[in-house]
């Protein structure tokens, strides 16, 4: 043993300490207290996911009059099969996946705006007006919301999943009397 061993053995010093002391500090620190709130990232549908969706979706729509009230309805159920575009995404096309998508869309607001154009031409051709002079009542303002106003189209949707399948049903209703728009 050297003297230079001994002495630091005495001492208790650790031989390669000055080669430790001018070492960077590491770039992350010990935590030393806990966060109450967890943060997460957030999720969403981007514009061209939804259309992306949309192209792939088979819609049937049916329709009717109340002529006591000149109201009309159509109902409208979308089903899209994320199985039929896995060629196309990312995510795997399971059934949790298409839960996930499913409770994304519920309140998308291009999904309502989609769901209204497509309600919107076969509400036209049961009023027998130009599709342009029904109004679509927007994002907060649903069938069970209010008194009809004339030429507006109110629009309830519901929005679930069903194995690999999305499965968008949406109630919307027009009336022609009452107040105007």
């Amino acid at each position: 043993m050297t003297t230079r061993d001994a002495s630091h053995r005495a001492t208790g010093a650790n031989p390669c300490q000055s080669l430790l002391d001018r070492l960077p500090e590491p770039g992350w620190r010990r935590v030393e207290r806990l966060s109450l709130v967890r943060r997460e990232i957030r999720e969403s549908l981007s514009k061209s996911a939804v259309d992306l969706l949309w192209s792939r979706a088979e819609v049937v729509l049916e329709g009717g009059r109340e002529p006591e009230a000149d109201r009309y309805y159509v109902s409208a159920m979308v089903t899209i099969d994320l199985a039929l575009g896995r060629d196309v995404i990312r995510e795997k096309a399971d059934a949790a996946t298409a839960v996930r998508v499913a409770e994304l869309m519920r309140d998308h607001e291009g999904v309502r705006a989609r769901l209204a154009e497509v309600v919107r031409p076969e509400l036209a051709r049961l009023t027998g007006r130009p599709a342009a002079r029904l109004k679509f009542t927007g994002p907060r303002r649903r069938a069970s919301d209010a008194a009809p106003r004339a030429g507006v189209i109110l629009l309830d949707h519901v929005v679930r999943a069903e194995g690999t399948c999305i499965l968008i049903d949406g109630d919307a209703m027009v009336t022609l009397a009452g107040r105007d728009a």
